[in-house]
């Protein structure tokens, strides 16, 4: 997975080894979320 950073309205997020497929693009609020939810779960 390959995530972008540095623009303003989404977090574009990929699949690393398909570069040429499709893109997601989650809103930063869904996004910082997820990772808060992540971070949670793996501590």
């Amino acid at each position: 997975m390959e995530v972008a950073d540095g623009l303003d309205h989404t977090i574009p997020v990929r699949d690393s080894k398909r570069p040429d497929g499709d893109i997601l693009h989650f809103p930063h609020a869904a996004w910082n979320h997820f990772i808060a939810h992540q971070a949670r779960d793996h501590n």
